[in-house]
């Protein structure tokens, strides 16, 4: 049965058929999209992300054909999905929908890179997360109502029943999402905090416990400068403060560099030689780590400092300095992070984190390796 919205899709669609200059633009990219031949598909997936604007039509023309693209230009597909901001929302909305697990999936992936102004599909991504058969589509559900943020607090009591998912990657992405919701994620933090004790894996255990810190840390909006705080109390709430910015959509310019201060200071055995080669602009790498803090709030702050970047999406390359550095995080969560976040960078990244992607190929944690392997893949693709 087709929904009303996704029939109102469709007939935009066939409406925008008839306006021969523009489809003829944009069938031709799709038509790339769905060649048989390597260069071909490539070229036309640059075609796309290069697109200078695109209206609702362009989003129903890419989005009813993506079952028929291969799976190598996708990444690129929600690039430019995603590049069309609001525009695209309505569209993407409507297909999460569909019967094909790969074009909801796409969806979920394009609206988490819009993420806060995506609010209006967090119903629909709420329902994926729990109902969805396809553990891809649920993870790409979670991710999408954690880069919404505390918009999406309607969305609480979904992300808490996901927290018992038989996916690891689904309840990790749900507890950080659930966390970053605020005060609406109260309720679940008995439930979170038994996760950072139980989950029987690692990953999901110290996202819990991330998540515990940020839910007790003081309020955001009563934050304010404290003579007798520490050093990781600081570090943390600063930390907190500005992921709750990006959040909310206001982040600051200088946003990549604070959280990469931040993490900086909670690294508990700094090589000042490797900093010094990578992040040149400061003047007394030392200067960075006057604080130390104690293992346990060291982890969190780091933790949260690389997660902070991660939202940043795009915005992190100021960033890559510290990501690179966090590619040796003691915690194999935080590396593992870190080389997702400079695989988001895509072309952006350059070729300075290369090499220090493949020395994770070699890691100990295989978790690791795979996100290395797959931020290879996204830097250079085939």
């Amino acid at each position: 049965m087709i929904s009303i919205k996704r029939l109102a899709g469709i007939c935009v669609f066939v409406a925008f058929l008839v306006s021969p200059a523009a489809a003829a633009d944009i069938q031709s990219i799709v038509t790339g999209l769905q060649s048989s031949d390597a260069a071909t598909r490539e070229k036309a997936a640059a075609d796309l992300e290069s697109l200078p604007t695109a209206n609702a039509d362009d989003v129903d023309a890419i989005i009813l054909n993506v079952a028929s693209f291969d799976d190598s230009v996708l990444p690129g597909v929600v690039i430019a999905l995603s590049k069309f901001g609001t525009a695209a929302v309505p569209g993407l909305q409507a297909a999460l929908a569909s019967d094909q697990p790969k074009v909801r999936r796409t969806a979920a992936q394009a609206l988490s890179r819009i993420g806060a102004p995506a609010k209006e599909a967090t119903a629909d991504l709420a329902a994926l997360l729990v109902q969805d058969d396809d553990e891809a589509v649920r993870g790409a559900a979670a991710e999408a109502l954690r880069a919404i943020g505390p918009e999406a607090k309607s969305a609480a009591a979904q992300l808490a029943a996901a927290l018992k998912d038989d996916s690891q990657w689904v309840r990790c992405v749900s507890v950080e999402a659930l966390a970053n919701l605020g005060d609406p994620a109260s309720p679940y933090l008995d439930m979170i905090a038994s996760i950072a004790a139980n989950d029987p894996d690692p990953y999901v255990r110290d996202q819990a416990a991330m998540s515990v810190a940020q839910l007790q840390a003081p309020s955001i909006n009563a934050l304010a400068p404290d003579a007798d705080a520490s050093p990781v109390d600081d570090s943390l709430r600063s930390v907190l403060e500005i992921r709750s910015h990006i959040a909310q959509g206001s982040g600051t310019g200088d946003a990549a560099e604070m959280l990469g201060k931040a993490y900086l200071s909670a690294v508990p055995s700094p090589d000042t030689a490797m900093l010094e080669n990578i992040v040149p602009g400061d003047a007394d790498v030392g200067d960075l780590f006057a604080h130390r803090t104690d293992k346990k709030s060291a982890a969190v702050i780091r933790g949260q400092a690389i997660e902070g970047l991660r939202d940043l999406g795009s915005d992190a390359v100021g960033g890559l300095p510290y990501l690179i550095i966090a590619t040796s995080d003691p915690t194999p969560w935080v590396r593992a992070v870190s080389a997702e976040t400079i695989g988001n960078l895509g072309s952006e990244a350059g070729d300075a984190a290369v090499p220090y992607l493949v020395k994770m190929l070699e890691d100990q944690d295989s978790y690791v390796q795979q996100t290395a392997l797959q931020a290879l893949r996204k830097l250079a693709p085939p």
